[in-house]
């Protein structure tokens, strides 16, 4: 049975797929936070987490990010968090399912933000510290989740994209890609 890495585990992964496990891991739990409420606020939080994601995912695909597009992303995604811990403070798993999300988008930025400096290196803490958070906050929210993570983390391992902190190759992390669906059949 697989066992999600440890952050110092997840440092033997290059940077792009830091960032397409983190973005995996956000993807995992996202029912949770989804169709919460119908009012205005609660749609434009699932919009804002939904982007956050969708960005990471396109980050680590090696697709280009406007910066200031992520800036605002990442504005929107934390508005959203604090809504749904605030709005749906009865039910944890929601909190830390939009968390996830909003890790996740920590990452990519982190990275983007390194590769715009020419050094993604000098970014190699914070794109581990938010996949971390992105991985821990998916368990929390779904322990279901820990098991696909570990199963995750054992591909990209293999897959020689790079070494840390170096960005390494661009990964498809979406469930066309090449880890293929977020959960094994049956498990979900």
């Amino acid at each position: 049975m697989a066992e999600t890495a440890t952050s110092s585990d997840l440092k033997q992964l290059p940077l792009f797929a830091l960032v397409a496990f983190a973005a995996r891991c956000a993807r995992r739990v996202q029912p949770l936070f989804l169709g919460k409420s119908n009012t205005s606020e609660s749609a434009e939080s699932l919009r804002s987490l939904e982007r956050a994601v969708r960005l990471a995912e396109a980050l680590a695909a090696g697709e280009a990010i406007d910066p200031v597009e992520m800036c605002t992303a990442e504005e929107a995604a934390g508005r959203a968090v604090v809504f749904i811990s605030e709005s749906h403070a009865d039910d944890e798993r929601a909190g830390y399912a939009a968390n996830s999300a909003f890790a996740a988008l920590n990452a990519a930025k982190a990275l983007l933000e390194g590769l715009a400096s020419k050094a993604p290196s000098d970014e190699s803490e914070r794109v581990v510290s938010a996949a971390a958070v992105a991985r821990d906050a998916a368990i929390a929210a779904d322990e279901q989740t820990e098991r696909a993570a570990g199963l995750d983390w054992e591909m990209l391992h293999r897959m020689f994209l790079g070494k840390y902190p170096a960005a390494g190759e661009p990964v498809d992390g979406s469930d066309q890609g090449m880890l293929g669906p977020l959960f094994a059949a049956g498990t979900r």
